[in-house]
């Protein structure tokens, strides 16, 4: 066993996830190079449909699918639930790395910014209210609202909570109270929020951000999140990997590599502009691509 591990989470069995993973998992592995201090660890209930990656892969149960849900069924908590198991079981500094993701640089540069009190989410999208209409609503509806913590104290939110995309979530195991903190939470809003569709992410964000120093790492890791990158590269996806079954493992890494999805054009432009004025410290509304 390494002393750090990359954690991927496919569940369902669905063509595009499965696709999108496997591609996920292949840029990891050619990122990570001939590091033999990183693992790559592969969390799903169809172990037979990823058993040619160069991963380890953990089965998860029917029961633990269930389970990971929480108490109302909220599909993403799963995602909270993976990273605490990792961390308990593993007891090693873990990233955990959506599957519509590929890597721009070696990963190890992911696991220097994690350490007791250093964390890594992939970018700060701003805050709750600074976002699009529903966000700004569900901001108006949870400011001042008192919440319990598993330590026995309350946590009081406010409307400008920080919001850090989740593509990457990355911690050691010092901090995994925080991580069981942000699924308490994500328990007791959930019920009210069914349509809030990044939860998860505001919970682990509200934690991270406040017990920890949290480091961006969209420099690291691209995540195609967008359709505009998306669709195109899911409709050609399935041929590519198909076309570079058949290659030595090295040669093809360099060749999906070669077709990895970005921001192009006009579109690539906008993300540039935009960026440039988040970081003159202006409004605007959240991104959560990375841009080249």
């Amino acid at each position: 066993m390494s002393d750090k591990a990359l954690i991927f989470l496919s569940y369902g069995g669905q063509p595009k996830n499965i696709a999108e993973t496997t591609y996920a998992v292949l840029s990891a592995r050619r990122a990570v190079g001939a590091d033999r201090d990183i693992d790559l660890v592969l969390y799903t209930d169809r172990p037979d449909l990823y058993a040619d990656l160069p991963a380890e892969l953990r089965t998860i149960t029917p029961a633990e699918l269930t389970r990971w849900a929480g108490p109302d069924g909220y599909a993403h908590r799963r995602k909270i639930a993976v990273l605490d198991d990792a961390l308990t079981s593993l007891q090693v500094p873990v990233a955990l790395v959506d599957s519509d993701t590929w890597f721009r640089r070696p990963a190890a540069r992911l696991f220097e910014r994690i350490a007791p009190g250093r964390t890594v989410m992939h970018l700060r999208e701003g805050n709750l209210d600074e976002g699009r209409e529903p966000d700004q609503a569900v901001a108006a509806q949870l400011d001042g609202m008192t919440c319990t913590r598993l330590d026995g104290g309350v946590h009081t939110l406010t409307r400008d909570m920080p919001m850090w995309n989740s593509g990457v979530v990355g911690i050691h195991p010092h901090d995994g109270h925080l991580v069981r903190e942000a699924m308490h939470l994500t328990d007791q809003l959930y019920p009210a929020h069914r349509d809030f569709f990044t939860l998860e992410q505001l919970a682990v964000s509200c934690f991270l951000d406040t017990g920890t120093d949290v480091s961006a790492s969209s420099d690291v890791v691209y995540h195609y999140w967008h359709d505009i990158v998306r669709a195109p590269f899911d409709a050609a996806l399935p041929s590519l990997l198909e076309r570079t079954a058949s290659l030595p493992l090295p040669q093809r890494l360099e060749v999906l590599h070669r077709h990895r999805p970005r921001l192009r054009g006009r579109d690539r432009a906008k993300f540039l502009a935009r960026e440039l004025l988040r970081a003159s410290g202006r409004r605007t509304k959240s991104v959560r691509s990375s841009a080249t």
